[in-house]
């Protein structure tokens, strides 16, 4: 191809080479982004992930023991209501058999 047309095809590859060195995003590295190119394989870079995560456990397990705390006391509560309602019904019927 260069042979045919080698200035063509030339300056097409020089222009193109041109626009992709012109991009300053490029030459705009962050410590960041530099810091993890030259991390070791396999290995975490940012370690607060994993400190997050465990906020974030130990957050769901307080919210799950109140949720079940909460559950536990309603079921008390509908125990004793339930028995206040039974204890009612049995004075009630005890009292119809004294009248009658």
């Amino acid at each position: 191809m260069s042979r045919v047309a080698g200035d063509t095809v030339t300056s097409v590859i020089v222009s193109h080479f041109v626009d992709v060195l012109a991009d300053t995003s490029l030459s705009t590295v962050t410590r960041d982004e530099f810091a993890l190119l030259s991390w070791p394989e396999g290995q975490l870079y940012d370690k607060s992930v994993i400190e997050r995560s465990v906020v974030v456990v130990v957050l769901v397990v307080v919210v799950v023991a109140v949720v079940a705390v909460v559950a536990v006391v309603a079921a008390v509560a509908a125990v004793v209501a339930a028995a206040v309602i039974y204890g009612q019904l049995i004075s009630l019927n005890y009292n119809q058999m004294l009248i009658n």
